[in-house]
């Protein structure tokens, strides 16, 4: 389902403002399941947010994806 809780868009709306620092500690709060982390964790990147997609992803290679963004070399070889 492409659906996404009301408080996971509230989360997306304040990243929108840029208020990554509020949104990252309401993520915090909330238990995403895998694939709503590594959703959020795409929209994230797609913002600019790489660092944060990073501490959410849980899909293999969303993770490859973001260290090889970062330059985190040791982390795509693990």
């Amino acid at each position: 389902s492409w659906g996404l809780p009301p408080t996971i868009l509230r989360v997306m709306a304040q990243v929108l403002r840029g208020e990554t620092q509020q949104a990252m500690a309401a993520l915090s709060r909330l238990h995403l399941t895998a694939e709503q982390a590594d959703r959020m964790a795409r929209f994230l990147e797609h913002r600019g947010c790489v660092e944060e997609a990073i501490g959410l992803a849980r899909d293999p290679a969303t993770r490859f994806g973001l260290s090889l963004r970062l330059g985190r070399l040791q982390e795509c070889a693990t």
